[in-house]
């Protein structure tokens, strides 16, 4: 997994929710996403994740109907581990999770993930 640590300019925080979150995909699906990038502006995080379907899934995605029924099959287990994604946040940083809201596209194997929170995130980890 190519990781957010590389890059000095991102904060502990940002750095910390991503790889949070991949390592519960990961667990979730047994592969967790090749690449993170992330980004927190004011009271949002955004995380893009690349590379999170398995080969059966990619393999499926080569049709209109295959992409289809991978991005619902994906989409729903993503948003049934959101609320242990949002728990585990408020838990582990003591910042308060407010909507959880995901989006893929299995034809390119890349994702968006979008949470917002009740208060604007701190810059400096």
């Amino acid at each position: 997994m190519e990781l957010l640590k590389k890059d000095p300019r991102k904060n502990k925080l940002e750095k910390e929710i991503a790889l949070l979150i991949a390592q519960i995909l990961k667990e979730a699906t047994g592969r967790g996403p090749a690449q993170l990038k992330s980004c927190i502006a004011e009271d949002l995080f955004l995380l893009r994740i690349k590379g999170f379907l398995c080969e059966s899934e990619v393999l499926v995605s080569r049709t209109e109907k295959g992409r289809d029924i991978v991005k619902r099959y994906r989409l729903e287990l993503i948003n049934e581990i959101s609320p242990k994604i949002l728990e585990n946040i408020k838990t582990l940083f003591l910042i308060e999770p407010d909507h959880f809201f995901i989006d893929i596209d299995p034809q390119i194997d890349e994702g968006v993930i979008v949470i917002t929170f009740k208060r604007k995130l701190p810059k400096d980890g």
